[in-house]
């Protein structure tokens, strides 16, 4: 047993050659078996043809139409055949397809479908390459199975505090008025697929309605735990089940305002008179009136009793209190109906520096928040 030692040691630069020689041998015949081999791709819908990027499939979608199944940015497995060399080349450039389908769909059709999608019917930059690995009696299936599209549906939405859930508490003694809740711009468009969007519908009717929407529209708004002053600019965004249908809102952008009031402060409530309505500014485009405004009970709140002692009262709010519609604020493609939100200023007050603090201690609104917006129509010229 003690010479074996001794016979590993013998001769040690031939055995090592050999040994090299062994381990290529092997590399090679490993390279040269044939088998499956898998491959994830990622798919990305694009509005026109493109060389599509490395592990990607590229689908074109046809103006009007959004690519519903498989979801976008959703990852495909398809399986190749061949040996193990050639597919790691294959896969390691250019490894990417593409399709452009053309759908024939009547125009009451809101979707269409696009079945027994394979893999060698999609285009492959390296065409030749993927036929021969996707070669009749090999792999089959592209992992897609078919292209199912629903046509582009939309619709504005009027912003209102009943579509955001406001999280959190603001510091003791405060909270946070979210009725009072305003956002800028009062009113967004929503689009996604047909289907997606008949939803989004219904559960914007049911949070109007104070119930638990199926789809939120929007992630609820934080309120820091040590809050005391309103908070203002704060983003609205789209709910990541929302994004995940497919719905966009424009614009991407949207900042709110949300109250933080003292708990107990003194309070007026009041039915203010329609004559006293200002209509301020000019819209961007035509010529608009209010519909119908019947006035409803309206509440103003002061945050620091020591700015007007003993004087906070129905009288000094109707002398003072002035309330108007923004014109200008109605977009040129507004449709008749759009509702133009209430605002408020503060009238016959000449220092400005007691105007100032007066605007930050008054909290003022409808007592239902639906009753800030006020439908508009468009006024038609008479002929002549």
């Amino acid at each position: 047993m003690s010479s074996f030692p001794k016979l590993l040691l013998r001769d040690p630069g031939r055995k090592l050659v050999a040994l090299g020689l062994a381990v290529f041998l092997w590399w090679q015949v490993q390279g040269t078996i044939s088998g499956p081999k898998d491959h994830i791709f990622t798919v990305l819908p694009a509005t026109a043809a493109t060389t599509p990027e490395d592990n990607t499939l590229l689908v074109v979608v046809p103006e009007g139409w959004v690519l519903v199944e498989p979801s976008p940015r959703s990852q495909v497995s398809i399986t190749f055949f061949g040996p193990r060399a050639t597919l790691d080349a294959f896969f390691a450039s250019q490894c990417a397809a593409s399709i452009s389908p053309s759908i024939e769909a009547g125009p009451e059709e809101t979707t269409w479908t696009l079945d027994n999608l394979r893999a060698r019917d999609l285009d492959w930059i390296r065409s030749q390459d993927a036929a021969s690995l996707l070669g009749d009696g090999q792999s089959n299936d592209s992992g897609l199975g078919r292209l199912r599209f629903e046509r582009l549906a939309g619709f504005p939405v009027a912003l209102e505090p009943s579509l955001v859930k406001v999280a959190g508490a603001p510091a003791e003694g405060y909270l946070a008025d979210t009725s009072g809740l305003t956002f800028e711009p009062n009113q967004i468009s929503v689009s996604g697929p047909h289907g997606a969007m008949e939803e989004l519908s219904k559960s914007l009717e049911a949070a109007r309605s104070g119930e638990t929407p199926d789809i939120p529209l929007f992630l609820p708004l934080q309120v820091p735990s040590q809050s005391r002053d309103d908070l203002r600019g704060l983003p609205l965004a789209l709910s990541p089940k929302a994004a995940a249908l497919g719905i966009r809102m424009s614009p991407e952008t949207v900042l709110s305002t949300l109250p933080i009031k003292l708990k107990d402060l003194p309070r007026v409530e009041w039915v203010p008179d329609s004559e006293d309505l200002v209509l301020a500014g000019s819209p961007q485009e035509g010529i608009w009136r209010p519909s119908a405004w019947t006035p409803t009970p309206w509440v103003a709140e002061l945050g620091d009793a020591d700015l007007l002692p003993g004087s906070f009262d129905e009288t000094w709010v109707r002398v003072h209190v002035m309330l108007f519609l923004n014109m200008a604020e109605i977009p040129p493609n507004a449709a008749d109906g759009f509702r133009l939100p209430l605002g408020w200023a503060l009238t016959g007050i000449e220092d400005p520096d007691e105007v100032h603090r007066l605007l930050g201690a008054l909290r003022v609104g409808p007592r239902q928040n639906e009753d800030r917006l006020v439908p508009m129509d468009r006024v038609v010229p008479e002929d002549g």
